[in-house]
C-alpha cells in the first residue's frame, strides 16, 4: 500500500502577500523602520505569509514546506522590489535629464563663442539613450531573489516552529 499524498491548497495568494509585504517594509514611511534590524522586513514578510497560509487553510506545514513557501515569497518580493526600483529610477532619470538639459541650454547662452563644440558634445551625452538591458535586469532579479528567498524562508520556518511549540504547550 503506497503512501497517501496530501493535496495542499494553493499558495499563490500567500506568496504574493509575502512579496508585497517586502515592498511595503521597504518603501512605506515608518513601516520601513523595521529594517533598522537587518533583513527584519524580509524575514517577517515570510513569517507573516506562512502564518496567513496556516491560519487560512488550517494546514500543517513541515519545516521544508514552510521554507519553500517563504522562499517563493522572497523570490517574488525581490523581483517586485527590483521592478519598483527600476520604475522609480526611470522616472528620476527622465526628470533629471530634462532639468539637466534646461541647465545646459541656459549655460549654452552664456558660453564663449569658441566653446560650441564642447556644448554639442555635452548635449550628445545628455541626449544619449540610457537604460538597463533586459538581460542585466533579469539577472539582477534572479540574484536579488536568491538573496531574499532564504531570508524569507527562515521567517517561515520560524513561524512553523513557534506555532508547533504553542500547540505542544496548549496540548499539555
Amino acid at each position: 500500500m503506497g503512501d497517501i499524498i496530501e493535496k495542499r491548497p494553493g499558495k499563490i495568494a500567500e506568496v504574493l502577500l509575502g512579496g508585497v509585504l517586502i515592498i511595503l517594509t521597504t518603501f512605506v514611511p515608518y513601516l520601513n523602520l523595521i529594517n533598522i534590524f537587518p533583513f527584519a522586513g524580509i524575514i517577517l514578510s515570510g513569517a507573516f505569509a506562512t502564518w496567513v497560509y496556516i491560519i487560512r487553510h488550517q494546514a500543517r506545514l513541515s519545516y521544508n514546506e514552510a521554507f519553500m513557501l517563504g522562499a517563493q515569497s522572497g523570490f517574488v518580493g525581490g523581483a517586485f522590489l527590483l521592478f519598483v526600483i527600476y520604475l522609480l529610477l526611470e522616472k528620476a532619470r527622465n526628470l533629471s535629464t530634462a532639468e539637466f538639459q534646461k541647465v545646459l541650454a541656459d549655460w549654452g547662452g552664456r558660453m564663449p563663442a569658441d566653446s560650441g563644440d564642447l556644448y554639442r558634445q555635452v548635449m550628445t551625452v545628455v541626449n544619449a539613450p540610457m537604460g538597463i538591458k533586459a538581460v542585466s535586469f533579469l539577472v539582477s532579479m534572479v540574484l536579488i531573489g536568491l538573496i531574499f528567498a532564504p531570508l524569507c524562508g527562515l521567517g517561515s520556518r520560524l513561524t512553523v516552529y513557534l506555532l508547533k511549540r504553542q500547540a505542544r504547550k496548549s496540548a499539555k
